[in-house]
């Protein structure tokens, strides 16, 4: 099982990584419109299923109306569940 802190070291590497930059420079109030140049909700939507794929966890759409890097920690820390898991077709 994954600890809080290595889910948020995750997010933050994947943040950074979405958006060329240094994790070291993303931040809990790093603004996604103001500091990382977010212009479009599909930009938003886009970070939403890579944080998704990166960090196997699910985000509903309805939740994913974050403003900073704060927002989606706090959202991982308290409502993003594990994705379900798919069952693979048995060969043969």
């Amino acid at each position: 099982m994954q600890t809080e802190a290595t889910i948020e070291e995750r997010a933050i590497a994947t943040i950074a990584s979405f958006f060329c930059r240094s994790p070291y420079n993303i931040t809990a109030n790093t603004n996604f419109s103001r500091d990382l140049g977010v212009e479009y909700l599909l930009e938003m939507l886009c970070l939403r299923e890579w944080l998704e794929r990166e960090l196997n966890v699910t985000i509903k759409p309805s939740d994913a109306n974050f403003q900073t890097v704060g927002d989606v920690l706090q959202y991982l820390r308290t409502c993003a569940g594990p994705k379900p898991q798919t069952q693979q077709p048995n060969g043969g």
